[in-house]
């Protein structure tokens, strides 16, 4: 294999030409995984880097090792990089080809459901970290909205992010119903249009639940939800893969609240703290130093990150 002709494709990957692309790889008979010494990396991360998506189709159905391939310089593999760059089309793109995709890989993208109103802006901040970070986010406002204010934010936060993985679901409450009811949290998939959302069959197996409450919820009110949870997954035997519920209390309740921190470094930046340690807490709990209990049917979180005894 020459290294130039190599050299070429890397080039050629990184501006999405994909006609010379096709050139090297079927009439030249060049290796797409080979990374020469000198780059130490592979023509699909040149072309995730630069956003190229016809480029890294065309490579991945060339060779599906593509997509397995761990790169030299970062130590990452494709999905990896895709998710560290932000590169949420190309993280797109990539588990759209899941089936070749281990498992692991799968479980970096992770779909969390999170049940608020998305009245406050601290509720949305955190669900832009979460967009941020490249994670498949569900919305479940339980309260009556319109669906231009819906519209609005779903452009607000996708725009912003980049992250197209962002869903609002509107829940048709009984007027009995409270806010954060079980029947919000437990049976999702009857009260939306879930065909249109299919990967909430995985909700209560796979997905994250965080429930962010506001100064006028009944944290008692929450427990039991939280407690008609561990019973549907005793029933269900799948208290070793289902995550626990995730109640976050108002930043009323912080020792020094949000308030009080505004004063000294300013509300915007105080709301930014608070919305990246939830986010961080949601998605990578295990490396929060909390003391988390495995068999957890909940756990219950300050906006500052300490845990609230159950």
């Amino acid at each position: 294999m020459s290294h130039g002709n190599w050299k070429d494709l890397v080039a050629a990957s990184k501006v999405g030409d994909v006609d010379k692309m096709r050139y090297y790889l079927q009439h030249e008979s060049i290796d797409p995984t080979f990374q020469h010494p000198e780059y130490m990396t592979a023509p699909i991360f040149e072309a995730i880097r630069h956003s190229q998506g016809v480029a890294v189709r065309l490579l991945i159905d060339h060779d599906k090792e593509n997509l397995s391939i761990v790169e030299a310089y970062s130590g990452m593999t494709p999905l990896e990089s895709a998710m560290d760059e932000k590169k949420h089309d190309m993280v797109d793109i990539l588990l759209s080809y899941s089936k070749f995709l281990p498992k692991q890989q799968l479980q970096l993208v992770q779909t969390i459901f999170c049940l608020c109103q998305l009245e406050r802006s601290i509720e949305i901040d955190i669900v832009c970290k979460l967009l941020e970070k490249g994670h498949r986010v569900v919305v479940a406002v339980p309260l009556p909205s319109s669906n231009d204010s819906e519209k609005q934010i779903v452009e607000q936060l996708v725009g912003k992010t980049g992250n197209k993985k962002f869903h609002i679901c509107p829940l048709s409450l009984t007027s009995e119903a409270k806010s954060y009811s079980l029947s919000a949290v437990i049976d999702l998939r009857r009260r939306v249009q879930a065909e249109s959302l299919n990967f909430l069959d995985q909700m209560r197996s796979d997905a994250k639940c965080v429930v962010l409450l506001d100064s006028g919820d009944d944290v008692e009110s929450a427990r039991r939800v939280a407690k008609e949870w561990g019973n549907w997954k005793k029933q269900h035997h799948t208290s070793s893969s289902t995550h626990p519920l995730m109640f976050v209390l108002p930043p009323s309740s912080l020792g020094m609240s949000l308030d009080r921190i505004r004063d000294f470094i300013g509300m915007s930046t105080a709301k930014n703290m608070a919305a990246e340690t939830i986010s961080n807490l949601v998605t990578e709990p295990e490396d929060s130093g909390l003391p988390l209990q495995d068999d957890a049917d909940f756990i219950t979180l300050n906006y500052d990150g300490t845990l609230v005894q159950n």
